[in-house]
């Protein structure tokens, strides 16, 4: 018998995710499905993605009556109840950084990326050698804390920190394990990166075949027709 269930469509929490980390951290068709589950979902109703929907995927006209009748909902769920997301969805909107600190000390992943980059930024501003090396230390932790909680950008920015030893002692070894990790998961950075671990021999012994092999699947995910049929010719 045939079933036809043989891909389980994309759940409310899984939507949320992708849409709320970079477009880059997934496949343009999953970042396509994410939109239209949270648009859906918005449309019936539900506050959180009509807040998220505003701030993201949807028009000017409609994210402002989205966000009139969700505002006050988030606002209640961060201010009574201390819900992280809410914390982080109110610092997107605002630009706050004082709720994104709220989000991020929480355990928010999004915030907790969006903090370390933010220490990166002012370590390349700050003179001072000694804070400079601090803010990156700070901000190493940050993505580590993320990385901890298995998300795929959180584990690019740790690769990438241990690769050029960013708060860190340079470790390529570990800088490939993350961006294999977050390949697997569909990061198309981390497949580049990937790739270039391959072909330069960075943590891993070198392979100018997977080295090919992680650059054609980073182009397919993005939308690449030709790298896909590459692809599907491999097998």
């Amino acid at each position: 018998m045939i079933s036809f269930f043989l891909f389980a469509a994309m759940t409310s929490s899984e939507a949320l995710s992708v849409i709320l980390n970079t477009p880059g951290a997934v496949s343009a068709e999953k970042y396509e499905e994410a939109s239209r589950v949270i648009l859906s979902e918005a449309a019936a109703g539900k506050r959180v993605q009509q807040y998220v929907a505003a701030l993201t995927v949807c028009d000017k006209k409609l994210a402002k009556s989205y966000l009139e009748q969700s505002r006050p909902v988030i606002r209640v769920m961060a201010e009574n109840r201390g819900n992280p997301l809410a914390w982080y969805l109110l610092s997107m909107e605002d630009n706050n950084f004082h709720y994104l600190e709220k989000a991020a000390s929480a355990g928010n992943v999004q915030a907790l990326n969006a903090m370390g980059s933010a220490k990166l930024q002012r370590s390349s501003r700050e003179k001072d050698k000694e804070k400079a090396e601090a803010l990156k230390n700070e901000a190493f932790k940050l993505f580590k804390s993320a990385a901890m909680k298995l998300d795929t950008n959180a584990l690019v920015n740790v690769g990438v920190c241990c690769m050029s030893g960013i708060g860190c002692r340079v470790n390529k070894e570990l800088a490939f394990e993350c961006f294999k990790n977050a390949a697997k998961k569909g990061h198309p950075e981390a497949m580049m990166s990937l790739s270039a671990c391959y072909s330069r021999g960075d943590g891993v012994a070198p392979d100018s075949s997977l080295a090919l092999y992680w650059s054609m699947k980073a182009k397919a995910s993005r939308g690449d027709k030709s790298a896909a049929r590459w692809l599907e010719k491999s097998k």
